[in-house]
């Protein structure tokens, strides 16, 4: 059985409340063992979230960005060692904060810290605008995951494919390419990273009326939601397939 991945990346939203009611719903899942819920609070809420979920099976906590630096004059942003001990793992390279300029040098960066304080990234790859010919997206992809493998092997690493003009909106990746792409990068990410195999899942306005398309295919491992996972009702169904 393939291992499956459910995301929940909160963004900038999210209370106290909201971790309640995650943790009361998420009580009665019954998730196998392969499965995994991985819930990415905005930083504030990773000490109560750690506190609330931290006896639940099969449930970790993610952090949704650090920064590429280690300490010193950088108002506003969060290291991987400050943010370590509340968390296992953290999103890097997301759309909305490379849109706002982050380089391939500063995911590089953020990589290798991930790297020394034992933190598993999950990297987020896709293509800005859609293109009807497969081989321009694979050939961006690629050039993504050439940046992300360069210099550095993981034992522990998830690739998200999040096409850029999927996300927040009504438009949604075909299932059936999206597979296609998860199996391009799922091969090409084991040449590059020393033959480890590595998770691949998918995101981009996944919802309830379309998530079980994506997971009825064997090459996509789990998915990253936006949206759909500020709904404790919504995600749970989600993650129980139901």
């Amino acid at each position: 059985m393939k291992n499956s991945y459910y995301i929940a990346n909160w963004k900038m939203n999210g209370s106290k409340n909201l971790v309640d009611d995650y943790g009361d719903i998420l009580s009665k899942s019954n998730l196998p063992e392969s499965s995994k819920i991985i819930i990415c609070p905005p930083f504030t809420l990773l000490d109560y979230a750690e506190s609330n979920f931290n006896k639940m099976k099969n449930i970790e906590l993610g952090a949704q960005n650090i920064s590429s630096v280690t300490n010193g004059a950088n108002t506003g942003s969060i290291s991987a060692e400050l943010i370590s001990p509340y968390c296992r793992y953290i999103i890097i390279g997301h759309s909305e904060i490379r849109e706002k300029g982050e380089t391939n040098k500063e995911i590089q960066a953020k990589l290798k810290l991930c790297s020394e304080y034992n933190l598993i990234p999950i990297v987020c790859i896709g293509e800005k605008i859609f293109n009807k010919n497969l081989d321009n997206t694979l050939e961006f992809v690629e050039q993504q995951l050439e940046s992300i493998y360069q210099n550095i092997n993981f034992k522990n690493i998830i690739i998200a494919y999040e096409p850029v003009w999927a996300i927040g909106n009504d438009k949604f990746c075909d299932p059936e390419r999206a597979s296609k792409v998860l199996e391009f990068i799922h091969n090409k990410a084991k040449i590059l990273n020393n033959q480890i195999d590595t998770s691949v899942i998918y995101g981009g306005s996944v919802n309830i009326d379309n998530y079980k398309k994506y997971l009825e295919k064997q090459n996509i491992n789990g998915l990253l939601i936006g949206r759909s996972s500020l709904d404790p009702q919504t995600f749970y169904k989600i993650i129980n397939n139901s």
